[in-house]
């Protein structure tokens, strides 16, 4: 995701803005607008149809000055053009058509985020989750330029209206809350607050305004579950899953869910994982094959497999979990015992499976951009000293793995590690350690090596137990070793 630069904006900026407007996003029902049934209309929406099956896929961005594979906000996507409505001006320039669309993923907003208070203490906000309703937009601008984006739809905790009926138009009538409109590659295109079917203001990201568009969106934060969790949960809430038996089964009756060797859902197994596709049991798509002591391995952007011989072009960096895997393998497989190892690799992968919600930006190396970037910071060192200490005075190899998890983070490409996260923030994510070695990589794995065995030989030389100005000067001897930082 690239950073986005905002410009200061004010409120009356946004009336002149909103009077000004020609085409584009500010039609209005005086625009004189046909409806579903026109010629007009149906010919938008073929014309749409044939411009987004051209485009869409496969889709790709220059990430470190390489070609990645980039998926829409709800993942993959399947529009249900039958059910594609059009707003088309009289005069035929402009043309917005809306598509119900099927995703993998679906979310459900909360607004204002989280922030610490005590269970049952009010602190002003509502944070009432509600479930947001995506479309596929494709426009039509006056001169001919089309762009196919995403609207999420996301209502106000009592707001009744039909959500499936949301123009990027018209809006919809008795709709409060807000939507945004992303372009393929995820990038924010533009936000709009709506009140009783009236749009009340918007805006557009353009240089340093990210303070207006968090306003509109209320500080929103977009939690993603996919469509076929969704499904389970709601039709067997209170029934044992019939593999595994467990009432609180994540994949209840889903066979192809749950690992054949010990018969738990994907997120319990505790079976080994392979070294080249990083899934477990039943799910390695490549078999128990070694990833080597070089080079990363490769996948394909089209496929997704590691093995497709070169039938499909474009192979990019390996996604965060195996190259994590892959640096812990170059440089302590060796050192360790089997045992200790993968007890090392289970604390690092468990950083990544439950702490990937908002306010655990820190453990990847992250934070946003509206937050305290040195607050951040002292964030991840403490989660270093925490683990550090626990792995020295317990001789918990897994807590080990829990503290090397954010110095490796911080050596993955940065768009990399965004994209795993399982939420959307409005607000822009950036790398909290910036130093000279710690940039978006290619192949070269030797900082990240240097990294890793610098902090472990400095741990094992800590005391039975380390002081937390002790397990801190570990982490600042790395801050310092990179480069960058404070």
């Amino acid at each position: 995701m690239q950073r986005a630069l905002f410009t200061v904006g004010r409120r009356f900026m946004w009336l002149c803005l909103a009077a000004v407007a020609a085409v584009g996003w500010s039609c209005t029902k005086e625009d004189h607008l046909y409806g579903d049934s026109s010629p007009q209309s149906e010919g938008a929406i073929a014309q749409a149809r044939s411009f987004y099956e051209r485009t869409a896929v496969p889709l790709t961005k220059s990430i470190g000055g390489q070609s990645v594979a980039v998926k829409p906000l709800p993942g993959e996507i399947a529009p249900l053009w039958d059910k594609a409505a059009a707003t088309v001006l009289a005069d035929g320039t402009t043309a917005w058509v809306d598509v119900p669309i099927e995703a993998t993923v679906v979310y459900t907003a909360v607004r204002n985020g989280f922030h610490a208070h005590e269970a049952g203490e009010s602190c002003g906000h509502d944070h009432s989750p509600v479930q947001a309703v995506q479309k596929l937009t494709v426009h039509t601008d006056a001169d001919g330029t089309q762009r196919s984006l995403i609207a999420t739809i996301v209502p106000e905790a009592d707001c009744t209206a039909e959500l499936n009926g949301f123009s990027s138009a018209e809006g919809l009538d008795g709709f409060s809350g807000f939507v945004s409109w992303h372009d393929l590659t995820g990038k924010l295109v533009r936000v709009a607050e709506y009140e009783n079917g009236v749009r009340t203001r918007s805006a557009e990201p353009a240089g340093e305004n990210e303070k207006d568009i968090i306003d509109i969106v209320d500080d929103a934060v977009l939690y993603q579950t996919t469509s076929e969790q969704l499904h389970i949960y709601s039709d067997f809430p209170n029934e044992p899953c019939r593999i595994c038996g467990d009432k609180t089964c994540r994949y209840k009756h889903v066979e192809s869910w749950h690992c054949k060797k010990c018969e738990k859902d994907k997120l319990s197994c505790q079976c080994r994982r392979c070294d080249v596709c990083g899934q477990k049991g039943s799910f390695c798509i490549c078999g128990n094959g070694s990833s080597g002591t070089g080079e990363l391995p490769k996948y394909c952007i089209v496929c997704g497999r590691t093995d497709c011989n070169g039938k499909h072009p474009g192979l990019v960096p390996t996604p965060p979990y195996i190259v994590q895997e892959i640096m812990l393998k170059n440089t302590l497989s060796d050192k360790l015992s089997r045992e200790r190892y993968e007890e090392v690799k289970n604390g690092s992968y468990a950083a990544d499976l439950f702490d990937q919600g908002q306010g655990y930006e820190h453990i990847h190396g992250l934070y946003e951009m509206m937050s305290d970037r040195n607050e951040a910071h002292l964030k991840m060192r403490d989660y270093f000293i925490l683990n550090a200490q626990a792995f020295v005075y317990h001789d918990s190899y897994y807590h080990l793995g829990q503290a090397l998890h954010p110095i490796i983070d911080t050596y993955v490409l940065l768009q990399t590690r965004i994209d795993m996260l399982q939420y959307y923030s409005y607000g822009q994510k950036l790398n909290i350690v910036d130093g000279s070695n710690v940039v978006p990589y290619t192949s070269s794995i030797g900082p990240c090596n240097k990294a890793i065995n610098y902090v472990y030989d400095a741990i094992l030389k800590l005391p039975k137990k380390p002081t937390i100005e002790q397990a801190g000067a570990v982490f600042d001897g790395w801050l310092k070793q990179t480069g960058g930082g404070y």
